[in-house]
């Protein structure tokens, strides 16, 4: 049998010719169903990829939003603490200034004699003095300080008269050195005894104070 189309020569009983498809009944070759068709499945495929990746992006974009959210919330409540632990610090600083202001007007000026004469008339009495440090004492063990200070200057600008004067130093307050001026005030304790060096002992009158302040 000869093809009408393609004139290819091929025995009897085929129904479609083996080289170009032909029908020998004159019937078009049947066409094979759309999904035995290969790209038929790469479409598939493909929208498949499509369709999952597109999934796998939103969640991201989501869990992101809310990774976003929480941070904003969390950066608002810390602020927040920041504010208040920042007001409740101003606050506190401002009570202490003013128990300091009400104590400084609560004491009183006495005379170095007086103290050295009568000390116990002016035992626990809130006192001041001002004068020059002359020696300072620190410990190692706490913030607890000792100073000798002159209170009394004379007319050549020299300090005498010294005072023996315990003090707790403040947290971050600036250290007292030798030779700063100083008011300090705090608890006459009468007078302190001590041994000097040539091993006389010397009284001197005694001051707990409260409140240094740093002059010069």
């Amino acid at each position: 049998m000869i093809c009408k189309k393609c004139g290819q020569t091929f025995e009897d009983g085929f129904n479609n010719c083996p080289n170009c498809g032909e029908s020998v009944n004159g019937k078009k070759k049947a066409k094979k169903p759309i999904f035995k068709k290969w790209w038929f499945w790469l479409i598939i495929v493909l929208v498949l990829f499509i369709i999952i990746g597109s999934a796998g992006g939103g969640s991201e974009e989501e869990t992101s939003a809310d990774g976003n959210e929480q941070t904003t919330v969390e950066a608002g409540v810390d602020a927040d603490a920041t504010a208040e632990e920042q007001t409740d610090e101003e606050t506190t600083a401002e009570e202490e200034t003013t128990e300091q202001i009400d104590y400084r007007e609560t004491c009183v000026a006495v005379g170095y004699k007086d103290i050295a004469r009568m000390p116990d008339d002016y035992k626990g009495m809130d006192v001041y003095f001002s004068g020059q440090v002359i020696q300072v004492m620190e410990s190692s063990f706490s913030n607890s300080v000792t100073y000798r200070i002159n209170v009394t200057q004379d007319e050549y600008g020299f300090w005498e008269d010294t005072v023996y004067v315990t003090y707790r130093l403040p947290d971050g307050a600036p250290r007292i050195l030798e030779e700063d001026i100083v008011t300090f005030y705090g608890v006459c304790q009468g007078t302190y005894t001590y041994s000097a060096v040539l091993g006389n002992n010397i009284t001197i009158p005694s001051v707990d104070a409260e409140i240094i302040d740093i002059i010069s």
